[in-house]
């Protein structure tokens, strides 16, 4: 980082009048260390979701699965979710099928509710 040492200096400083001069150094290196633990986290969970969704697309025989999953890796560092991407996936891999099926499918789904009146 090119402001690290700065950013450090003054983290220390406020940590040290908030608790104390004496505590001030370890409540800075412990936030540091969460900062950075929760970051790695991030990665490493969206790391894994590409890879799950990856190997689902490729297995589902989805055009394009690799930069899909690269997709999904970044919207995971991004804390958004996954849907955002395997939901329009779904869709237009059963666009056939709901194209022939889908009026009947929304037929029967109107008739029941009306049926529960």
């Amino acid at each position: 980082m090119a402001h690290g040492e700065k950013g450090y200096s003054s983290a220390v400083q406020i940590a040290s009048r908030i608790s104390g001069p004496e505590n001030g150094q370890q409540i800075a290196d412990l936030c540091t260390a969460t900062i950075r633990a929760v970051a790695q986290g991030v990665v490493g969970i969206a790391f894994i979701q590409m890879l799950l969704i990856g190997i689902g697309f490729v297995i589902m025989g989805i055009p394009g699965a690799g930069l899909l999953a690269l997709a999904v890796l970044l919207i995971g560092i991004m804390q958004l979710p996954a849907t955002l991407i395997t939901i329009p996936v779904i869709i237009f891999r059963d666009r056939d099928e709901w194209r022939e099926h889908g009026d009947d499918r929304l037929l029967g789904l109107y008739l029941h509710r009306r049926s529960r009146r």
